[in-house]
């Protein structure tokens, strides 16, 4: 009788293991899914709960660590491109830029710093490449101030060359 009171609490317990496994098993595909969605404050919650009900799992210890990371590293992201965007709006674009690819390393797959860092990027560029083209107007109209007519057309073709299509360069050169 005490033999088969031992089999059937050793049947009990396998039970029991196999049941907890699974329920641990669909608590991780659960929190791993939340993660992929960017959900990473609900999968570190869903990783916890699995933890608690095996606390010496180090695989689920490790997603635990991987959640609260992300989870982190996404808010300060947010933060970082909140702060970039008020750079940005008060024209203080290479600040803006910079704080974007900080919010880029924190959270390296945030689906919007990439776009804003290339954005800033681009009007920075656009905003260097026309005091560039100011600097070289200004050096040609010297020029033909000066009466060096033919040094000024060159200039001009220069500018054109280099920057095609800008009624500026028409406008002088006519």
């Amino acid at each position: 009788n005490s033999e088969a009171r031992r089999l059937r609490e050793s049947l009990q317990e396998e039970r029991n293991k196999r049941l907890l496994q699974q329920a641990v098993d669909e608590m991780e595909r659960d929190g791993l899914a939340k993660m992929s969605q960017r959900q990473f404050s609900d999968a570190l919650q869903t990783f916890e709960a699995a933890l608690r009900m095996k606390p010496d799992d180090s695989h689920l210890q490790v997603l635990v660590t991987q959640a609260r990371g992300r989870m982190l590293g996404s808010r300060e992201a947010s933060r970082l491109l909140s702060e970039a965007k008020r750079e940005a709006q008060s024209d203080r674009l290479a600040e803006a830029r910079a704080l974007a690819l900080k919010a880029l390393e924190s959270d390296p797959d945030n689906p919007e710093a990439p776009a804003l860092a290339l954005h800033l990027e681009g009007l920075i560029a656009k905003i260097e490449s026309g005091k560039q083209l100011n600097a070289g107007m200004e050096q040609a109209e010297r020029l033909l101030a000066e009466k060096k007519y033919a040094m000024a057309i060159e200039k001009l073709a220069a500018l054109e060359s280099e920057y095609p299509g800008s009624h500026q360069i028409g406008e002088l050169h006519t």
